[in-house]
């Protein structure tokens, strides 16, 4: 809502200087600077800033306050620095050159983490993140994390990305599982060895140890494996 207001007062000022040129009025009319700026990086298609993004803006000294409009701007993210060119409330033009960073909320490991280990709340902790330096797969969001199984070494406070972790694991390569299968009544249950590992609901194949075929199963729980 606040960037919505931030977006229509910068139009209606833009509308109020086009035409013969910058209409009478009083003194300190404009736009903040900051807030002009602000909007100008959030528009940037390029860096798609989703709704908790934050941008904070430094400008140079000597820059003024407000102004009208922006008559031309360029953003580089991963660099923080953005030149931009405003018409000014005395009609005139000011360029110059400010850094600004727009960052993220996002669960961050508090710890080193290895292959194999579940993610709890107490692994992680919120940190604040440059948005331009994280890959489109990271998870941010603790829910998303939380329960996971670690695939992939996961370090302290870097953000984590999506192919590093997994679903928990209920049947793993190599172990002894218990093959089930049951249909109108009738229930019966094989020694079986997973060939690959499984979460809940993966097919998987597994070998029956007392037949030596080999067939495919649903993962039904902790060394538990279903023929559908």
């Amino acid at each position: 809502m606040i960037r919505q207001f931030r977006i229509l007062l910068a139009a209606l000022v833009v509308l109020a200087t086009s035409g013969s040129g910058p209409v009478q009025t009083m003194a300190g009319q404009g736009v903040s600077s900051l807030v002009l700026i602000e909007e100008a990086v959030l528009s940037d298609g390029a860096l798609s800033i989703p709704a908790d993004g934050e941008v904070q803006i430094f400008l140079p000294s000597g820059v003024p306050d407000t102004a009208l409009a922006i008559e031309a701007f360029s953003f580089d993210p991963r660099a923080g620095i953005f030149a931009v060119r405003m018409l000014l409330t005395d009609g005139q033009s000011l360029g110059f050159r400010g850094q600004a960073s727009v960052t993220v909320p996002a669960s961050v490991p508090v710890r080193r983490l290895q292959p194999g280990e579940i993610l709890t709340d107490a692994d992680l902790a919120p940190a604040s993140v440059l948005l331009a330096t994280l890959p489109s797969s990271t998870l941010r969001l603790t829910e998303d994390l939380v329960g996971k199984e670690v695939r992939r070494t996961l370090l302290a406070g870097r953000p984590v990305p999506g192919g590093s972790i997994q679903e928990p694991r209920a049947v793993l390569r190599g172990e002894k599982v218990t093959i089930s299968y049951s249909h109108k009544g009738l229930d019966l249950s094989a020694t079986g060895r997973a060939l690959e590992d499984g979460a809940l609901g993966d097919v998987v194949r597994v070998v029956n140890l007392s037949s030596n075929r080999t067939i495919s199963a649903a993962v039904a729980g902790p060394g538990l494996v279903k023929v559908q």
